[in-house]
């Protein structure tokens, strides 16, 4: 992105607990290596994110889309209250493709996706000096210095083709502290590491992830697309939060819940209604799921991602509405 971007002088509103990666990462040691100020929060409360904004003069934020998609939900969140704010970054949770074109036009100020684990740090990103369209399609490109291929059993895939994501770099972590079994297990022998995410790589170096390995849902042997369901119910005008997740099923392993919350003040929608606006913005019904859970807030960890380990291990009964 190049430090020009995160304004002169830098700064920081930090949004996630230094003993996160991101907060220690991109709060506490980015803000001092460009001679910036780091603003915490003691807690996460959109209401004041949005005061200090404003009255801090923040140029820049950097945490999960969780907390952009608080503060463009606050009342008054708009370019008049944070004109100092010249970029958004998201990164470490799937970045719903919508966010990115909303909260530029709301925010008027660059907005990007990000990707990136505590074993590396930031590996693929978007930049305000990609083509907007691609910005907001994508997770961006790989940066300097970092090696990123998507693969079948280690084996490097077709361009346009999902699989498994392998980074490695100078960025990359010496290995796991006192577990030198879980490092043997994450790097291949030419030292390539397993994220356990999915993505694709198009032909253009764009990069796409797709979720988590863990996260994939398989029907009756067919793989669902689970970000792109998600992404689709984040356009719908009810909807404020989404997870798709796999429910056991006797017949066909597992099948396919969508766990929402609603908006303030509006109905949550039914499963049948969910079915239409789906298939209406083109999902082929094959995909549809057959399940649906209305929650008033999905459970999230401190960082801002939502627990989708404890949505399955809740539904694993497959007892929902």
């Amino acid at each position: 992105i190049g430090p020009d971007a995160f304004g002169s002088p830098l700064v920081n509103l930090v949004m996630s607990p230094v003993g996160h990666s991101t907060g220690f990462f991109w709060g506490a040691l980015m803000s001092a290596h460009l001679g910036g100020t780091a603003v915490y929060l003691e807690r996460w409360q959109p209401e004041l994110a949005l005061r200090v904004l404003d009255e801090q003069r923040i140029t820049t934020m950097i945490g999960s889309p969780t907390f952009l998609l608080d503060v463009l939900r606050t009342e008054g969140a708009s370019a008049d209250r944070v004109p100092d704010l010249r970029l958004v970054a998201m990164a470490g949770a799937p970045v719903p493709r919508p966010l990115v074109a909303k909260a530029r036009r709301q925010l008027d100020c660059a907005v990007v996706p990000a990707w990136g684990m505590t074993e590396y740090g930031i590996g693929v990103s978007g930049s305000p000096e990609l083509a907007r369209e691609r910005i907001e399609t994508t997770d961006g490109r790989p940066v300097p210095g970092c090696q990123v291929r998507v693969c079948h059993a280690d084996s490097p895939a077709d361009p346009g083709e999902e699989g498994d994501l392998q980074i490695r770099g100078p960025g990359l972590f010496a290995g796991y502290y006192g577990r030198p079994d879980f490092t043997a297990d994450a790097l291949t022998p030419d030292g390539w590491f397993r994220t356990g995410d999915r993505a694709v790589i198009e032909a253009d170096g764009h990069v796409s992830l797709m979720g988590r390995t863990k996260d994939i849902v398989i029907r009756g042997g067919e793989n669902i697309p689970v970000i792109e369901i998600e992404n689709l119910l984040y356009t719908h005008p009810a909807v404020a939060e989404v997870a798709v997740i796999g429910v056991p099923d006797e017949r066909l392993g597992e099948r396919v819940c969508a766990v929402i919350a609603a908006k303030p003040g509006l109905a949550p929608p039914d499963l049948p209604t969910v079915s239409e606006f789906l298939l209406t913005e083109g999902l082929s019904k094959r995909y549809l799921p057959e399940r649906l859970v209305v929650l008033d807030e999905l459970p999230k960890t401190m960082s801002g991602k939502i627990r989708k380990v404890e949505l399955r291990q809740r539904y694993r009964e497959g007892v929902v509405s």
